[in-house]
């Protein structure tokens, strides 16, 4: 039976790689999440685009187990702040294109109202990233080198709105 995740706080020393690493992520996907305590709504929704079918479908794979291991393990939801909060996760085909990853993105963005996206798709952090500078959404992506990205979305400044970060990769 899972319990409800909270942000866990590491060891100052003797800490191990692979806690350090999902330790540091959860806190990643949580720290944006900050702006929630003031949120109507207790449903917090999280869109996912991964590149399901397309050329790169093959790093898609395993968006679905992916996918049913969140669902898992926010069943009873997730505590951000002492409050708790039910997720909802949007998972999206980005169909291994920076068009359709950045339509879908856009999508989950404007007309699901999610209020995080997380991608593990190196196309779709190009377009959608600059979506959710726009759309004051916070998002998470793996799997491109920043150098790569930094260099396509034109510098360290492009992650921001005003100087506010909401893309985190």
């Amino acid at each position: 039976m899972p319990t409800t995740p909270t942000i866990p706080c590491p060891p100052a020393a003797g800490i191990r790689r692979r806690t350090l690493l999902r330790q540091g992520a959860a806190a990643a996907a949580a720290l944006p999440l900050a702006h929630l305590a003031h949120a109507q709504s207790r449903t917090l929704k999280i869109g996912i685009v991964s590149p399901i079918s397309g050329p790169a479908a093959a790093f898609g794979e395993t968006a679905e187990f992916t996918h049913k291991a969140m669902q898992k393990l926010f069943a009873k939801g997730l505590s951000i702040g002492g409050k708790n909060y039910t997720v909802e996760l949007l998972l999206r085909d980005g169909q291994s294109t920076v068009n359709r990853s950045t339509a879908v993105a856009s999508e989950l963005m404007t007309r699901e109202k999610v209020d995080l996206l997380l991608s593990d798709a190196g196309e779709t952090p190009i377009g959608a990233g600059q979506m959710a500078n726009v759309n004051m959404t916070p998002f998470v992506s793996t799997m491109m080198p920043s150098d790569a990205l930094l260099g396509i979305r034109g510098g360290a400044e492009a992650f921001s709105n005003k100087g506010k970060p909401w893309n985190f990769h």
